[in-house]
C-alpha cells in the first residue's frame, strides 16, 4: 500500500509557486531579443517638431523636388497614446493638386505636420 503524503509536511507548506518566472528560461535568447526589441518600439516616444506653416512647407518641398534631395516628413497623424509616427524619408517622386509622392507612398499636404531636407553626416565625424 503506497505511502500517504503529509500534506503538513514543512516543504509542502512553505513552497511559494514562482508562476510564469519558471517558464522564463525555456525561451531561446532569439525569441527574449525579440521581445525586447517589439518593447523597446512600443516605448519609444518620437518628439513634436515644430510646426510649419504651409508657405514654409512649399518651399521645402519645391527645393527638395528641384535638387531631388532626400526629405524628411512628420505627419500630423498620432497614434492611440498621442504620439507621433515616424518620420517618412525618401525622395519626391510626384506631386498633384492634393499631395507628393515619398518613394511611392502617397502623402497629402494637409497631413503635412514638419518637413525638412535629410541631412547626412560623414562618417568620420559622427
Amino acid at each position: 500500500m503506497p505511502k500517504e503524503i503529509d500534506w503538513s509536511d514543512s516543504y509542502f507548506h512553505d513552497y511559494v509557486d514562482r508562476g510564469i518566472m519558471k517558464w522564463q528560461g525555456m525561451y531561446l535568447s532569439e525569441h527574449t531579443a525579440e521581445m525586447e526589441k517589439e518593447q523597446q518600439e512600443e516605448e519609444k516616444v518620437i518628439p513634436a517638431k515644430r510646426k510649419m506653416s504651409e508657405q514654409d512647407i512649399q518651399q521645402v518641398l519645391a527645393s527638395a523636388y528641384e535638387t531631388q534631395s532626400l526629405i524628411v516628413i512628420q505627419l500630423e497623424m498620432k497614434d492611440l497614446d498621442n504620439n507621433y509616427f515616424e518620420d517618412i524619408t525618401g525622395k519626391i517622386m510626384g506631386f498633384d493638386e492634393l499631395g507628393i509622392l515619398v518613394d511611392g507612398k502617397l502623402v497629402l499636404y494637409e497631413e503635412i505636420h514638419h518637413v525638412a531636407l535629410k541631412s547626412f553626416h560623414k562618417w568620420s565625424e559622427v
